[in-house]
């Protein structure tokens, strides 16, 4: 099957929506389908810090961002990624502006190579910009279209920070949704929203595949965690992870324990915010910002980590979090979209109300003192992630809706 994949973000720009993009379609490739990804190059802020510098490595084929022909060498076995030049600025965040100039660049794209779109199917990663190139193929070339929702493209999942954003677009969204042969979502209550934003009509065809993580990768490794207690915090710095209430947790958390690091992974606008507060707190020694780091650091921190901390306010279905619980790292999270679906309560992890620092504080003090004595902590149930939340049979589910939406068609 020859499949052409849409997203805006790909490692290593972006964050989980780009990643779950990486590992399905490298999974889809292996299968024996051929994979073409058009994403966006990388920023020329960013260049100097990547090894891409504007090429694409191993994994796929060697292209210059502005490359317009595709390689006839490039192996099946393997996704073939070609990258198209954007406003975007920043590796680890985009605009309503740089995903606009995304969409056009891509279209022109595919105007000045008629002969590209030689393909089965198309999947796009996020209604808007994705899904938009994809409705736009499907009218101009009858290819038909599947969309990923990463959880943040539909009214109303963040009623705060994308109150205006969401009602702008709201019809536009709409009108992408409505058209594609299937819509993908990863939880419940995703598809809770996305049914009642749709209607009955589209019931069905909102479809629920759970992410997945690579267990051949995350997997636990207790002798490399430190006598000292090691807290996790995976994720962009902005609102909707809510970073900063896991800041005045450990500054209560703090006064009662001081046998503790902590070590945060991503990037953001709050960063400075952070480490502001930090510094204010007298905590700038027991704690390390990474930045984004690369994925065979991620696996250390994983495997390193106790426990990790996910105060989202919001999510689609964390890939953190499922790579965290693959090591065997217990997790405390909010109730946000999908955590329900990973943790067993008391066994590999727990929940605390949203923005409630005392209340995060207190179930860090209780992890600390049951398990003082008693590092590593108990192992957690992995048999559900390794046997069905793998991207292998991940990808295998997503193929089997793609051969029903082509058998249907014929």
């Amino acid at each position: 099957m020859k499949i052409l994949v849409l997203s805006y973000e790909y490692p290593p720009i972006g964050g989980g929506g780009g990643i779950i993009c990486k590992y399905i379609s490298e999974n889809l490739a292996k299968s024996g389908n051929q994979v073409t990804i058009l994403t966006t190059a990388l920023p020329r802020s960013e260049i100097h810090n990547s090894t891409l510098n504007g090429v694409e490595g191993p994994q796929s084929a060697i292209r210059s961002p502005r490359s317009t022909v595709r390689n006839p060498q490039s192996e099946i076995l393997n996704p073939q990624v070609i990258r198209l030049p954007s406003l975007r600025k920043n590796a680890f965040q985009s605009n309503p502006w740089e995903m606009l100039s995304w969409i056009r660049t891509t279209k022109r794209f595919i105007r000045k190579n008629p002969g590209f779109v030689d393909f089965d199917i198309c999947m796009a990663h996020f209604v808007l910009p994705g899904g938009e190139v994809a409705r736009w193929l499907k009218m101009k070339y009858g290819l038909p279209y599947v969309q990923v929702s990463h959880g943040h493209e539909i009214p109303w999942v963040h009623p705060r920070q994308m109150f205006f954003l969401h009602l702008g677009a709201y019809f536009w969204i709409k009108k992408v949704s409505m058209h594609s042969d299937i819509n993908f979502i990863q939880t419940k209550m995703m598809k809770a929203n996305l049914d009642r934003f749709l209607g009955k009509n589209h019931e069905k065809k909102n479809v629920i595949i759970p992410n997945g993580v690579d267990t051949s990768r995350f997997f636990p490794d207790f002798s490399k965690r430190p006598q000292q207690l090691r807290i996790l915090f995976v994720g962009r710095l902005v609102i909707q992870k809510d970073p900063m209430t896991f800041l005045k947790a450990l500054k209560v958390f703090s006064q009662e324990i001081t046998d503790f690091e902590v070590h945060i992974v991503g990037d953001g606008s709050l960063r400075k915010k952070m480490e502001r507060f930090m510094e204010k707190a007298g905590l700038s020694p027991n704690v390390k910002f990474l930045g984004k780091i690369a994925e065979e650091k991620m696996v250390e921190e994983y495997q390193s980590a106790h426990v990790m901390v996910a105060p989202s306010l919001n999510e689609g279905m964390s890939i953190s979090a499922l790579e965290a619980l693959s090591c065997g790292v217990y997790l405390i999270s909010t109730r946000a979209s999908g955590f329900e679906e990973m943790i067993k309560e008391g066994v590999n992890g727990e929940f605390v109300n949203f923005r409630d620092s005392k209340d995060l504080s207190g179930r860090l003090t209780e992890f600390y003192l049951q398990y003082r004595g008693k590092r590593p902590v108990p192992e957690t149930d992995l048999g559900q992630i390794s046997n069905t939340l793998n991207w292998r049979s991940i990808s295998q589910n997503y193929l089997a809706q793609f051969n029903f939406i082509l058998d249907d068609s014929e």
